[in-house]
Formats: C-alpha cells, sequence, structure tokens
C-alpha cells in the first residue's frame, strides 16, 4: 500500500453506521443526509450525534434534492412528487412549506450579506421546470413571500442544476447572478431593491387561504426583480454553438462562495460537451456597469474536454472547487487538477467501494466529502499550495510566490522565493 501523507488530499474514512445513503450535503460541521430516499438525519459531526427529522411524506414520494447553507443552520428538503420542507438545523425540526407545493426545487442562491440565524435573508430558489422565484424564509419555517422572477430561463424547460448571487465588488446593492442549466450558463445583472427587503422583514406574516397568499406575493415587489426587468433576453455561455444539449452532466461551482478582497473569483462549469475553468470579474467600475453583454464577466481561461474510457465518455458526477485546484468526482476514482498548469496534481482510486454517489466541501472546514452508498469519505486538504509557489515563482511573480509559501510549514521553499527574487536585480 502506497504512502498517502504527502498527498495534497489525505483520505479519512468517517464511521457514521450509515447505510442506503441516497442524498447528503455538509457545512459548518453539520451533515443533513437521506437514507433510502425517505429518511432524513441531522448529524453533528462534532460529536457524531444523529437526530432522526421525522420527515413525513407519502410512502410512494422520494427526496429529490437536499440544500444546506453555509452556515449549517438553514436547510431546504424538496421531494419527487413537488412536497417541500424548511428544516433549521439548531432545532431539528422539519416544516413544511405549503406555498411552494408542486415546486421541485433543483438549486438555491444563498444569501451571505443578509443571511441570519432566525432567517435566510432573500434567496433565489430554481426548479427542475427552469423557473426562478425569491423568498425569505424564517427560522420557523414561515414565509414572508414568494415571488416568480422568470418562468423559464431557458425557453425549453430545462432544469436549473446551480444558482450563485454574487455581490459586485464596493457596492451593497448591486449583484450578478448566475445560472447554470444543462449546456447553458447564463449571467443577469440587477441591483437589489434594499428597500423593499426593509418593508418585508416588517411585513406580518400572513396566515390564511392559499388566496390571501397569492395576493401577498402579487403586491409585493421581489427585492432582485431588476434582474429581470431588462426587454432583452438573458445572455448565456454555450460551449457548442446554437446546441442545448438537454442531458446530464450539469453543474457548476465558484470559489470563494462569498467575495473577498485581494482574491479573484474563481468558477467551474460542467456541461455535455466538456469542463471550463474561468474567472469572475466583480468588480463595480462604472464602464463596466454599462456593459450590455453581462457574459463578458465570465473570463473562460481553458476548456477541457471529456476523456474517453473503453469508447464512452468518462463524465464526473461532481465537481468542487478550492482556491488551487479543481477536483472531480468519478465513479472509481477522485482528481485533482491544478487552476495554473491544469495539470494532475492528485489522484485516489476508489477500490471496492460500490456506488459512489457525490462531493461535497465545507466552507468553513475546507474539507472534502465524499459519499457512498454505505461510505462515507473525508479529505484533508494537506499543505495543497505545496507546489503552487514554484510555479508563480517560475513566471517571476515574486508576490504571489511568496503569499502562496507563507502559508506552508516548511519555510524553505520562501527563502528559495527570496533567493530567486534577489538574482533578478
Amino acid at each position: 500500500m502506497r504512502d498517502t501523507s504527502r498527498d495534497i488530499f489525505v483520505r479519512q474514512q468517517v464511521d457514521l453506521k450509515l447505510t442506503s445513503i441516497s442524498h447528503f450535503q455538509v457545512q459548518n460541521g453539520m451533515m443533513l443526509v437521506a437514507i433510502n430516499g425517505q429518511n432524513l438525519f441531522h448529524i453533528r459531526l462534532q460529536n457524531s450525534k444523529k437526530t432522526d427529522l421525522k420527515l413525513h411524506i407519502e410512502m410512494h414520494d422520494r427526496i429529490s434534492h437536499l440544500h444546506l447553507d453555509f452556515t449549517g443552520i438553514h436547510g431546504l428538503v424538496t421531494t419527487v412528487s413537488g412536497e417541500n420542507f424548511y428544516v433549521n438545523m439548531r432545532s431539528c425540526v422539519l416544516k413544511p412549506i405549503r406555498r411552494m407545493k408542486g415546486m421541485i426545487v433543483s438549486a438555491v442562491a444563498w444569501n451571505f450579506e443578509f443571511n441570519k440565524d432566525s432567517e435566510t435573508g432573500f434567496i433565489l430558489i430554481g426548479t427542475t421546470k427552469g423557473a426562478i422565484y425569491e423568498t425569505n424564509i424564517s427560522s420557523s419555517g414561515s414565509i414572508n413571500y414568494l415571488k416568480q422572477l422568470n418562468p423559464n430561463i431557458s425557453e425549453k424547460g430545462l432544469p436549473i442544476s446551480g444558482l450563485h448571487l454574487h455581490q459586485m465588488s464596493g457596492s451593497d446593492c448591486d449583484y450578478l447572478l448566475l445560472i447554470c442549466v444543462p449546456n447553458r450558463l447564463y449571467c443577469v445583472f440587477g441591483s437589489a431593491n434594499l428597500q423593499v427587503n426593509s418593508q418585508q422583514r416588517s411585513t406580518p406574516q400572513v396566515v390564511g387561504t392559499v388566496w390571501s397568499s397569492v395576493m401577498v406575493d402579487q403586491s409585493q415587489e421581489a427585492v432582485l426583480q431588476s434582474l429581470f426587468t431588462t426587454e432583452n433576453k438573458p445572455q448565456y455561455l454555450s460551449m457548442v454553438k446554437d446546441k442545448e444539449n438537454e442531458g446530464p452532466p450539469s453543474a457548476f461551482t465558484v470559489f470563494p462562495l462569498q467575495s473577498e478582497e485581494e482574491m479573484t473569483p474563481k468558477f467551474a462549469w460542467l456541461a455535455a460537451d466538456g469542463l471550463s475553468i474561468g474567472t469572475i470579474d466583480s468588480s463595480n467600475e462604472e464602464n463596466n456597469t454599462r456593459k450590455s453583454d453581462w457574459c463578458d464577466r465570465l473570463c473562460i481561461d481553458v476548456n477541457i474536454n471529456h476523456r474517453r474510457s473503453e469508447g464512452r465518455l468518462d463524465y464526473p458526477l461532481d465537481i468542487c472547487l478550492t482556491e488551487f485546484h479543481l477536483l472531480l468526482l468519478y465513479t472509481s476514482r477522485i482528481v485533482a487538477i491544478s487552476l495554473f498548469d491544469r495539470t494532475l496534481a492528485f489522484e485516489d482510486f476508489f477500490i471496492g467501494i460500490p456506488k459512489i454517489i457525490g462531493m461535497g466541501r465545507d466552507a468553513s472546514s475546507h474539507m472534502i466529502w465524499v459519499f457512498a452508498e454505505s461510505s462515507i469519505f473525508m479529505y484533508r486538504p494537506n499543505d495543497e499550495c505545496r507546489e503552487v509557489w514554484r510555479f508563480f515563482m517560475e513566471r517571476k511573480e515574486f508576490a504571489k510566490a511568496k503569499k502562496v509559501a507563507n502559508q506552508l510549514q516548511d519555510r524553505r521553499p520562501f527563502q528559495i522565493i527570496l533567493k530567486k527574487e534577489a538574482e533578478k536585480f
């Protein structure tokens, strides 16, 4: 058996005594996991405490999607028949959201700036029919409003597989919304009406008939309505011109999830025709905000074709990003590709592990989680940037090289960079 102690991601098996896993989400040390598509559990990873969330659905119904916000507090559960539930991970109580009945929520754009323990803040939800709604859910499971922003983003009813709401640099109200559907990546821009947001918080909850709820929804304006009021159709990127492949895979991920100074946001986009890696221009300069094609904000650095295995295209099951690598999960292995020189930096094979399900990254702990039907693995970053400094040094980008080397326990790379920089003069 090979020595894995020097891998940039070190695998550890987590024994939570779970079998027949069908869905999962992990954030901030909180795990939401579904068993057999019908039973739902909350697991506090600090002490492995497991709580049965008592999901009451019809015998023929099954969980379709789980969603968990970056704080690990707010969760959404949606079923194949369109039943929706809110779960507050602290109270561990499921609350049915009857006003969302019939929707299969396939993606959520969580709100970093207005998220609180007591409420989600205004969030966007995407459905399997391609519709986008705005809502705000309190910790009690009640919602002030549910407003449809776009009935069908792709005009073909394709499912929304990813949503990301990105606040522009230096602005409190300007947002970029990225919407992923099979083989298309949409990009829309608008300003949040924060005055409406304040009014919605002060509006009392409506308890009554479905008709009274509909009347309230019609009278209230969405905070992000301006993102969809333009007369022009939303612009999008497509890997193949004039083609909209309706099949899987389709996924989108961003790092970091929240805007950070001195760090250009990166994205990875997975489609049936390949994989794209790039950066997001989140600057808010006047000449940039006048752009008519907001897709110019997405700067693709490289497109990667899916490789073939035994005559078939080998599609990833899932993707996630770190500061330095793109991780791809396949049925038999996990690989990490350097975001800088595109080389294979890590590979680990799943030997004797049946039915790999998916992967997720805990934004707070930076751990990568991989779930199989009866196994759970955690990949711990292990001096992940140990070779990245060399890439910048060879390009004579010494400031970046030193910044990366400062993250390493080994101080020798920093000294090598200083010596190389001195030779320049």
